[in-house]
């Protein structure tokens, strides 16, 4: 069921309708400083990873985005009068390669590693936002993003 859910989200993604007359901007797992207050699902999905307890998402593709790429996203199509769909993530992977990545950037923290990758299939992609990029967004590096998360969970007490 979950992955229908995720599937039914992103899918309408990817088809942009010619006809539209407004601008949105679709992102999925934000990573970065946090502002609020509360954790939001993304941030306490990275808080369990460096705690190390062990999540079974293999069944997930991963879309990571900075909170300040967002932002600076949306501001980018509302001063260029944009019209349809954006995507704005800055990579598209699998569950392991996130979690892996996060092992390899916080060593002092117990994340649990996966050695077998079950999304085999899961085609990856670098860049995949190519119309923000075109508009002139330059997005924050994964590896930085995750590193201000931390920074930003242990200012706050939670690491």
């Amino acid at each position: 069921m979950a992955l229908f859910y995720l599937l039914k989200r992103m899918l309408p993604t990817f088809k942009p309708r010619e006809d539209q007359s407004t601008c949105s901007q679709r992102q999925w797992k934000r990573v970065g400083p946090i502002l609020p207050p509360s954790l939001g699902l993304s941030v306490k999905v990275v808080l369990h990873l460096l705690q190390g307890i062990q999540m079974d998402l293999s069944k997930v593709v991963i879309g990571c985005v900075d909170v300040r790429d967002v932002a600076r996203g949306m501001i980018l199509l509302y001063e260029t009068s944009a019209k349809g769909r954006y995507l704005c993530v800055v990579s598209i992977a699998s569950w392991a390669d996130v979690v892996n990545k996060c092992a390899s950037l916080c060593p002092e923290f117990p994340v649990q590693r996966i050695v077998k990758d079950k999304q085999t299939s899961l085609v990856r992609a670098e860049r995949p936002s190519k119309k923000l990029i075109e508009l002139g967004l330059d997005f924050t590096p994964f590896d930085k993003s995750i590193n201000d998360t931390v920074a930003s969970l242990k200012n706050k007490g939670l690491l």
